[in-house]
């Protein structure tokens, strides 16, 4: 499994190697914290997904829509670093 460029960013080349072992060791070996946090994100994800009709009636609406949606990209990009495959994590039907 290939992990994200992003979880090396600031390594150094001599300590790339070594912290590249260690993150694909943690993501592939430790299930239950990584399915938990899965879920935990996931649930999170609905929640955010789900808008109301109120929501529409604030005055803020359009602020309010793009911290939403900013909430939710975050969410995703978590998901996609702590992803087994090299397949992007935003299909929102987790």
């Amino acid at each position: 499994m290939r992990i994200s460029s992003k979880w090396l960013q600031g390594v150094s080349k001599e300590e790339r190697n070594n912290a590249s072992k260690i993150i694909n060791s943690y993501i592939n070996n430790d299930d239950f914290v990584i399915e938990r946090l899965r879920e935990i994100i996931g649930k999170r994800i609905k929640e955010l997904s789900k808008g109301s009709r109120e929501d529409y009636d604030k005055a803020s609406w359009p602020y309010f829509q793009a911290h939403r949606l900013g909430q939710l990209e975050s969410m995703e990009e978590i998901l996609t670093l702590i992803s087994k495959d090299d397949k992007p994590a935003n299909d929102r039907s987790i």
